[in-house]
């Protein structure tokens, strides 16, 4: 394993924020996988992502960030359509955990109502950008029905 993942995996920053607002982390069954994928929907990447998952039989959850829905809004029907399943990311790509309960507040309905808006069920997840989780977006996905997801291992795909 490389170092730059054993450092970020023993982080204890990471490992006491995500302890103080709980999450989904890993799966009860080790052997079941979820595939996610952050950040999109991506008019270039995106498609040939999906073709890949269609070869393989596979389904995957994509959180999505709201800003990146405009003008992606038939990529992210086409991607609920195809049996994925479509997750908030935020509005924006900022870091969540030091927003203000407004701030937090506007990141999270606003990223919902854009996806909304574009057609696809109202997404049940929320996995914020680089796991900087809070309290107050703990709060905030209890408020709105949203699910707190983190991951177990990480792609290092920058």
């Amino acid at each position: 394993m490389p170092i730059r993942q054993r450092l970020y995996d023993w982080s204890p920053s990471r490992r006491r924020r995500w302890r103080e607002v709980p999450g989904t982390e890993t799966l009860p069954s080790a052997e079941t996988v979820a595939l996610t994928f952050d950040d999109g929907p991506d008019l270039r990447y995106t498609p040939p992502l999906l073709e890949a998952l269609d070869r393989a039989g596979a389904s995957a959850t994509f959180f999505v960030v709201g800003e990146r829905v405009a003008g992606a809004e038939a990529l992210l029907r086409e991607m609920e359509e195809r049996g994925h399943e479509i997750a908030l990311h935020g509005m924006t790509h900022r870091r969540h955990d030091g927003l203000d309960e407004a701030e937090a507040r506007t990141e999270l309905t606003e990223g919902l109502a854009v996806i909304e808006a574009a057609g696809v069920r109202r997404p049940t997840w929320y996995r914020p950008p680089y796991g900087g989780s809070s309290l107050t977006l703990g709060r905030l996905c209890g408020e709105l029905g949203l699910g707190l997801a983190y991951w177990s291992a990480w792609g290092q795909d920058w």
